[in-house]
């Protein structure tokens, strides 16, 4: 590849997308990141009613079993001692940003989402209610979320290969991903298009 095919190449990425970004924080997380994935219920979310954030985990998605309850905790422990996470990133399609899925960071969420119902609990045995109760999360404990957009599903599906094949993601996850854009590719005609 010479220089010229490079920077054509670098210039056509799939990544050179622009993304709306807000720091959300872990208090609250569930109700505020609803805010982007299922508005309608974000002001009036119970406690019974968490689950529904896993409504926003599209088809093409790994399973939400990659990481040990270890892991979990500590991911938690570090967003509490103030590590800045990775980027929960989001997705829509067209201009409504209040219908969101999750692109990337399903087990982050996931991770929280067990910390805050009370399924894990951290520094030893604190909940989320216990850490709330003793401003230990505070207003500064955030989490940054992207939302990105894209004109079709298809466009979405080849951004989330391209981001996660031979570096977070198994082969087996990227083949759950190829075949399902194959079967939106071939529902809506688009096969006549560059796939990855």
């Amino acid at each position: 590849m010479n220089l010229d095919e490079l920077d054509l190449l670098v210039r056509n990425s799939v990544f050179n997308k622009n993304y709306y970004s807000v720091d959300i924080g872990l208090k609250g997380f569930i109700r505020n990141i609803m805010r982007y994935t299922n508005y309608e219920l974000s002001d009036n979310i119970t406690e019974k009613d968490n689950y529904k954030l896993f409504d926003a985990i599209p088809k093409f998605q790994r399973d939400n079993n990659k990481w040990t309850k270890k892991m979990k905790i500590s991911y938690v422990e570090n967003i509490i001692k103030g590590c800045k996470s990775q980027p929960i990133m989001l997705y829509s399609i067209g201009s409504n940003l209040t219908d969101s899925m999750i692109l990337d960071g399903l087990q982050r969420t996931t991770a929280i989402y067990d910390f805050i119902v009370g399924n894990i609990t951290v520094f030893g045995d604190y909940s989320y209610k216990e850490l709330c109760n003793s401003k230990i999360i505070h207003i500064g404990v955030t989490i940054p979320i992207r939302v990105y957009t894209f004109n079709n599903e298809a466009e979405v599906v080849k951004f989330y290969i391209e981001m996660n094949e031979n570096i977070t993601h198994s082969a087996k996850d990227i083949d759950k991903a190829r075949k399902y854009l194959d079967g939106i590719e071939d529902k809506y005609g688009l096969n006549n298009q560059n796939t990855l």
